[in-house]
């Protein structure tokens, strides 16, 4: 067996022994590896500045009055922690709101009289929040007069200099600098990573590589040094990495995944055991042991229950009930899992690239390994989007454009050397090649990824408006904000009134409630719903949860909230609707979901047309004959109905027997838009209010219509 191990360590090295192989260490290599590092954080950050000019170019797109808005739903997450601690609120003031009404004071002591501890009272510290909500407050408080939007949307191109740079720099500690210039710009310039770091995009993402690439960079120099104290010194200094890594993002990866790389990496690369566990021993006692036990227990159960579909979340089903309620993780795009080769497209711009930079990885990692076991379990966790969701795919990213970056520069050096036999010029003349051919990696990398890509908002700027307004008319009594959990956290930043939904609490029973009351067609039905969810929250839904109907007769006898009731209806809400009547027409008695078919039924398709001759109209669907019913020549259409500004004035019924109907809209501008709707949609609550402005007056009042952008109802009973 050692004779076996032996061998196959001396081919091992015959395999690494060509110099084409290592990267130069001449004074003059380095001296221009360092120009193209920070060329590339310089493209980078121009990329995003590009972008921010686009917005600012076209105020009324992007800007509502002097603040700009976000292409992202979870930017007002941190947006309102900076507000609390700019304003110096109460600790727990955000999450009371947004946790409406479980984190109240009044709703604790009144479910959990006997355990009920009031809530901290003092100010909202510096590392009560996120870190990124900390340096927004503090660059608004600074450069922007307080607007922390703004200020949010100007730190995003510094984050990518700064990620760029990290990159350039751990990939140099490896002994690849030029290798690590092209990585650096390959992944800002990535599509996966370039959507989840533009303009607006508000979000810990910006900073997400950098910190790996710090982490790593300490792990790689505590792995190679020999002497204990200073080994021990890059090991505190990976803690501390780690540890404003998870200030900045709450991601288990920085206290559990970082430690384990650590220790094994010094372990292979010292052959020293105890060396590895003092190591540690040393992270976990910089860190907090309790912590650390506590990040590797939460990281276990998400692990397990993404990769076999068991949710340990309370909030998605009570073990006591019979009934199961939908897992609305269904319904998120970025949760949406792809294959290996659109995992690699997410990185490169073509798959190809990404299938050769991920083999350039893997043979980099097999020639050396002591160095490539650090960066294989980030890799592999990229990778792992096959089954974890689109939005983790950029983990693997740095790794991918360096095996790409790799293998271009094994081949420049081979062939650099092979000419420079022939005809020797100089010791420096096949690095100087090198060197050249290498910043031609660089410029073709920013060629090949270069995108006029510029992100739009999430939100319309009416419908930001439409938020804005309700605070007014809600006055200091205050108010709870009903509407769909993609507008969360915006709405909440926006009106400051209470949510019981967002992005970070959409998946439960009260979203599958709210969906249910949106597609049905019974007016009681979601103004029932509302009030019951929002007066007695999660607790209320497990104690009635034991039967379906049960659950249905608490509803239908819910009382009034303390505090008044806002419904929140928007354009955008139409085009959710497939989304949201497959989370309110499941059956929650055999867990079923609703089949395509039903799902399609709440889609309204809109058809761009132009008048061609009277009741005749050209679209992009075919010809469309209002006389007739018939689009294409086909009679599907039942009934056309005409409305005014949200309002119906018109019907025409044809003999077709078709369940789609058509609605024109009359806009405010005097255009029409034309939509083909089924009938369940039609008559859903949904349509009812925003479309067509029917409801019942002793139940509901409309108090704010931006129509066709959103309509504002508040409940009365």
């Amino acid at each position: 067996m050692f004779s076996l191990f032996q061998k196959f360590a001396t081919f091992h090295h015959s395999l690494t022994s060509p110099s084409w192989l290592r990267s130069s260490r001449d004074w003059r290599f380095q001296l221009g590896a360092v120009v193209l590092i920070l060329l590339a954080a310089m493209i980078n950050f121009d990329l995003r500045d590009t972008q921010w000019e686009n917005w600012k170019s076209q105020p009324g797109v992007y800007f509502v009055d002097e603040t700009p808005m976000v292409s992202t739903t979870d930017a007002a997450y941190f947006l309102s922690f900076a507000r609390d601690y700019q304003d110096g609120a109460r600790v727990g003031t955000f999450s009371s709101s947004r946790l409406y009404p479980e984190y109240t004071p009044g709703y604790q002591a009144r479910v959990n009289p006997d355990d009920y501890t009031p809530h901290d009272d003092r100010p909202v510290s510096a590392f009560d929040i996120p870190l990124l909500s900390v340096i927004i407050t503090h660059v608004a408080d600074a450069f922007t007069d307080g607007n922390l939007v703004l200020a949010g949307n100007l730190i995003i191109p510094y984050s990518l200099f700064l990620t760029a740079v990290a990159v350039g720099v751990m990939f140099w500690i490896a002994g690849h600098p030029a290798e690590g210039a092209i990585a650096s710009l390959g992944v800002g310039m990535s599509a996966g990573f370039m959507i989840r770091t533009s303009i607006g995009r508000i979000d810990t993402d910006q900073l997400f590589i950098f910190f790996i690439a710090l982490c790593l960079s300490f792990v790689l120099l505590a792995s190679r040094e020999r002497n204990l104290a200073r080994m021990l010194a890059f090991v505190l200094l990976t803690a501390l990495s780690s540890s404003v890594a998870y200030w900045w993002h709450q991601n288990e990866l920085f206290i559990v995944v970082v430690p384990v790389v650590m220790a094994f990496s010094i372990l292979i690369s010292q052959l020293s055991f105890k060396r590895a566990v003092l190591a540690f021993i040393a992270f976990t006692i910089a860190i907090n042991p309790m912590v650390m036990l506590a990040k590797f227990t939460s990281l276990g159960t998400v692990v397990i229950g993404r990769l076999t579909g068991v949710s340990f979340s309370a909030q998605s089903s009570y073990p006591e009930s019979p009934l199961i309620f939908p897992n609305t993780f269904t319904t998120i795009t970025e949760l949406e899992r792809l294959d290996i080769l659109g995992t690699l497209a997410t990185m490169t711009p073509h798959p190809a690239l990404g299938i050769i930079g991920a083999i350039g990885f893997l043979v980099w990692v097999f020639l050396y390994p002591r160095k490539g076991i650090i960066f294989l379990p980030f890799f592999v966790l990229g990778l792992l989007a096959v089954v974890a969701g689109r939005r983790f795919a950029f983990f693997a990213s740095p790794f991918v454009w360096f095996g790409l970056a790799w293998l271009f520069m094994c081949l420049s050096r081979g062939v650099a050397r092979g000419l420079s036999r022939k005809s020797p010029a100089s010791s420096f003349s096949a690095d100087g090649t090198t060197l050249a051919l290498a910043a031609a990696g660089l410029f073709a990398t920013a060629v090949i990824s270069a995108t006029e890509f510029t992100p739009r908002p999430s939100f319309s700027a009416a419908t930001t408006r439409s938020f804005a307004a309700i605070a007014p008319i809600a006055g200091n009594d205050g108010g709870i904000l009903t509407t769909w959990w993609d507008y969360g956290y915006y709405a909440h930043f926006h009106s400051g009134l209470d949510t019981f939904h967002d992005g970070g609490l959409q998946q439960g029973p009260r979203t599958h409630l709210l969906a249910r009351g949106l597609t049905s067609s019974n007016p009681d039905e979601l103004i029932q719903i509302t009030k019951f969810v929002t007066l007695n929250g999660g607790d209320g839904i497990a104690r009635n949860a034991t039967s379906l109907r049960s659950l249905n007769e608490a509803i239908a006898q819910s009382g009034m909230p303390d505090k008044p009731v806002y419904l929140v209806l928007t354009r955008q809400m139409g085009n959710w609707m497939g989304s949201i009547a497959s989370l309110g027409r499941f059956n929650v008695m055999t867990g079923k979901e609703p089949g395509r078919d039903v799902i399609d039924q709440y889609a309204a398709p809109e058809l761009v047309c132009k008048r061609i001759k009277d009741a005749r109209f050209q679209c992009r669907r075919g010809l469309l004959d209002l006389d007739h019913g018939t689009l294409d020549g086909k009679p599907v259409i039942s009934e056309i109905i005409l409305t005014r500004d949200g309002f119906p004035y018109k019907k025409d019924v044809k003999n077709n027997k078709s369940p789609w109907m058509l609605i024109i809209q009359r806009m405010p501008n005097g255009g029409n838009r034309f939509v083909m709707m089924h009938r369940n949609n039609w008559n859903s609550n949904f349509s009812k209010l925003f479309n067509l402005g029917v409801y019942n007056p002793k139940r509901l009042e409309l108090v704010l219509d931006h129509y066709p952008e959103a309509r504002v109802y508040r409940i009365l009973q």
